[in-house]
C-alpha cells in the first residue's frame, strides 16, 4: 500500500484513536486511585443539608459560639475517616464533609477512659464551630483532645501523629491532672483531738462525690476507708494511698497523689467534712475546709447534692419581689430536662432542689456550682460552670423558669380556681360535677395516707421539709368545701412532686441504682381470650430506693389494646392508675404487689405493668 494512501486512513480513525487514548488514561487513573470518601446519593446530602441545624454536640464541654464559620476544605462531599493516639491508645473518627464544611463528627472507637474521654469531646463542637483544626484543648483532658484533633486532621489532610501515648508521654502524671499537675489543696488547721465514734464524710472527686468513713479510738484518726466513689478505679486506687498518710501524719495536710488529682482532693476533702463532725477544738479541720473539694451538708453530716443550701448560710438577705412559697420550673439541659423545686421566704430565696435531671453524673455534679451561685447573688443571673455549659444552662433556666411562676401567683395571675365557665342551672350536671370532685378527693386522700408511714429522718432535711409542705397543702385541699377539681389535681400534681424528689440521706444504703430503665415484659389474656397476647414496653425510672416513674407504656400487638393500656396506666374517674399508684409507694424494696389493685376492664394490661415494675426492679438492684 502507498504510503499516501496509508496517511488517508490513519486520518479516518484519528478521532477514534484519540478517543481510545483517553479512555485507557481513564481507565488507568482510577484503577490506581484509592477512594478516600464515599459520595452520599442525592437523598442522603440533602438529609445531612437538614440535619445542620440540629446538630447536637457530643459532651457538655461546648463553646458558648453556636454560629458555624464558612467552611474552607477542600474535599468532594463524604465522610471521611482518621485516626490519632489519645491518652492510652488510638482514636478514630468518621468525619462528614457537605459543601467544603464538617458537618459531623463522630467518634467510631476509642481506648481512653471514659469519663475523660467524654469530657474531651468537647473539641468536636469547636471545630465545627469554627471550621478549623485549629482548637483549644478542653481543660482536664487535654490528651484525649488532642487524640480527637488529630484523628480529625489525619482524616481530611492524611498527617498522621508519632503514635505515643499521653500515658507514655508523661508517666508522672496522669490526663485528670493535665492543666493542674501544680494546684495543691489549700492546708488546714487541724483539731487538737477528736471524739471517739464513726463519723462519715463526702467532697468532691471527678466523675462525683466520694465518700469516706472515719474511724476515731483514743481522740486520733484510727482508720479510713472510700466507702462510694464514681471516680475511675486506677485514679481511687492511687489517690487511695494517701488514707495511710493522713493516719500516719493525723493531719489531712498532706500532698496530693501525682497522677490522681481531682481523687485525691476528693479523699482529703471528705475526711476533713467526716473530721468536722468529730472535732472536739473549735479550730476543726471543718472551720477552714478547702474551698476546691469541700462538701456542703444538710445539717446532719450527710451531703445533700441537689441541694444548693439556704441564703442564710452565705450570709445574703434576699429582695426578690414575690410571695413565700415553693415554685417549680423546668429546662432542657444536654440529656433531657432538668427540673427543680424553688423555696422563697420573706423575699429572699432560701432553698433550691433539684428534684429530676437526666444528664451525666459529673456534669451535673459539676454544674452544681451554679446553684451556689445564685444562693449568693439571690438571682438566677449567675454564669455557666465551664465543662458543663449545657448542664448549667438547664439549672439556670429552670430556675428562672420557677420564679416567672411566683411571679405570676405574686400579680394573682395564678388563682388556682379556673374559670367556672358560667353558670350551670342543669342539677344533673352539678351532681355528676360534684361525685367527679369527690373521686378526685378520695384518689388524693389515698396519696397523702401513702406518705404517712415514712420516717423524716431517712430523708434530707430540705427534700422532707418540701413534702411536709405540700402534705399540708393537700390536707387544706380536702378539707376545704370551696375547692374545684383543678385545685385538687393541683395539688395531687405538685405533692406527688415532692414525693418524687425524696432524697435519702445515705444512699450507699441503697438497695437499688438510681437510672432508668427500658423494660418489656407480656401481656397474656385471661381465660376470656378476648385479645392476643403482645408485649408491652415501658421506661421505669427509679431514684433513692423509688419508683419515681413509669413512662412510654406501649404495646406492639393491635391497635385496639391501645385504651386499654391508657386505661390502665392513667386510670378512670372512679379508679387511680398503675402508674400513680406504684410511684406512690414509700419504698420500692417493701412494694407488696400482690395488694395492689388492678384497673377493672384492663386487668391483665394492669398487671403487666406490674411485672414490668419488678423487671425493672430487678435490673437496677445492686449486686
Amino acid at each position: 500500500m502507498k504510503f499516501k494512501e496509508i496517511l488517508e486512513k490513519i486520518k479516518v480513525y484519528a478521532p477514534l484513536g484519540v478517543s481510545l487514548v483517553v479512555a485507557a488514561c481513564v481507565v488507568i487513573s482510577l484503577s490506581t486511585y484509592q477512594a478516600k470518601a464515599s459520595e452520599p446519593s442525592k437523598d442522603k446530602k440533602q438529609q445531612v443539608s437538614e440535619s445542620m441545624a440540629d446538630t447536637e454536640t457530643e459532651t457538655e464541654n461546648a463553646t458558648e459560639d453556636t454560629q458555624t464559620a464558612t467552611g474552607s476544605f477542600d474535599l468532594a462531599d463524604g465522610v471521611y475517616k482518621g485516626s490519632a493516639t489519645g491518652y492510652r491508645g488510638s482514636v478514630t473518627v468518621a468525619v462528614t464533609i457537605l459543601d467544603k464544611k464538617i458537618v459531623s463528627i463522630d467518634i467510631l472507637s476509642a481506648s481512653d477512659d471514659e469519663a475523660f474521654f467524654n469530657r474531651a469531646k468537647g473539641v468536636i463542637d469547636r471545630i465545627i464551630s469554627s471550621q478549623s483544626l485549629d482548637v483549644d484543648v478542653v481543660s482536664g483532658a487535654t490528651y484525649s483532645s488532642n487524640g480527637i484533633i488529630g484523628a480529625v486532621k489525619n482524616a481530611l489532610t492524611g498527617e498522621k501523629d508519632n503514635g505515643v501515648t499521653g500515658k507514655s508521654k508523661q508517666e508522672s502524671t496522669s490526663e485528670s491532672e493535665s492543666d493542674s499537675s501544680s494546684a495543691e489543696i489549700a492546708a488546714v488547721q487541724d483539731a487538737s483531738a477528736y471524739k471517739d465514734g464513726t463519723y462519715y464524710g463526702t467532697g468532691k472527686g471527678f466523675a462525683g462525690n466520694i465518700k469516706v468513713k472515719v474511724d476515731i479510738a483514743g481522740g486520733k484518726i484510727s482508720a479510713i476507708s472510700i466507702v462510694s466513689t464514681k471516680d475511675g478505679d486506677s485514679y481511687v486506687k492511687s489517690a487511695s494511698s494517701l488514707l495511710d498518710t493522713i493516719v500516719e501524719k493525723q493531719s489531712t495536710n498532706v500532698d496530693t497523689v501525682s497522677g490522681a488529682t481531682f481523687s485525691s482532693r476528693g479523699i482529703i476533702a471528705a475526711v476533713r467534712n467526716a473530721l468536722s463532725q468529730a472535732a472536739v477544738s473549735e479550730n476543726t479541720a471543718g472551720n477552714n475546709t478547702d474551698k476546691q473539694g469541700a462538701a456542703e451538708t444538710s445539717g446532719n453530716g450527710q451531703t445533700d447534692e441537689n441541694s444548693s443550701g439556704s441564703a442564710s448560710e452565705h450570709g445574703t438577705e434576699g429582695t426578690l419581689p414575690y410571695v413565700d412559697g415553693i415554685y417549680y420550673g423546668t429546662s432542657e439541659g444536654y440529656k433531657g430536662d432538668i427540673k427543680v423545686a424553688v423555696v422563697i421566704q420573706d423575699k429572699t430565696l432560701k432553698a433550691i432542689l433539684v428534684t429530676e435531671k437526666q444528664d451525666d453524673e459529673p456534669f451535673i455534679t459539676n454544674a452544681m456550682d451554679v446553684l451556689k451561685n445564685m444562693m449568693k447573688k439571690q438571682s438566677a443571673d449567675v454564669d455557666t460552670v465551664s465543662g458543663a455549659t449545657y448542664s448549667s444552662k438547664g439549672l439556670i433556666g429552670a430556675v428562672k423558669e420557677a420564679f416567672e411562676e411566683a411571679r405570676k401567683t405574686t400579680a394573682g395571675e395564678n388563682t388556682g380556681n379556673g374559670n367556672s365557665g358560667g353558670n350551670n342551672n342543669n342539677s344533673n350536671n352539678a351532681a355528676d360535677s360534684n361525685i367527679a370532685l369527690d373521686e378526685d378527693k378520695a384518689v388524693l386522700s389515698k396519696l397523702v395516707q401513702s406518705q404517712a408511714s415514712l420516717d423524716g429522718t431517712q430523708y434530707t432535711q430540705l427534700s422532707w421539709y418540701l413534702l411536709q409542705i405540700r402534705l399540708g397543702d393537700a390536707q387544706e385541699v380536702l378539707e376545704s368545701a370551696e375547692s374545684t377539681k383543678k385545685d385538687v389535681s393541683r395539688a395531687q400534681e405538685k405533692l406527688q412532686a415532692a414525693i418524687n424528689a425524696l432524697q435519702k440521706n445515705d444512699t450507699s444504703t441503697n438497695v437499688y441504682e438510681d437510672g432508668t430503665y427500658e423494660v418489656s415484659t407480656l401481656c397474656i389474656p385471661d381465660d376470656d381470650m378476648d385479645f392476643s397476647a403482645y408485649n408491652l414496653s415501658m421506661k421505669v425510672t427509679i431514684a433513692n430506693d423509688r419508683i419515681v416513674s413509669i413512662t412510654d407504656v406501649k404495646g406492639d400487638g393491635d391497635s385496639q389494646n391501645a385504651s386499654y393500656i391508657k386505661k390502665a396506666a392513667d386510670g378512670t374517674k372512679n379508679q387511680q392508675g398503675m402508674v400513680s399508684m406504684l410511684t406512690s409507694q414509700a419504698n420500692a424494696d417493701s412494694i407488696d404487689f400482690s395488694s395492689i389493685d388492678t384497673v377493672s376492664h384492663a386487668t391483665c394490661t394492669s398487671k403487666a405493668i406490674i411485672d414490668g415494675c419488678k423487671s425493672a426492679l430487678e435490673a437496677a438492684k445492686k449486686k
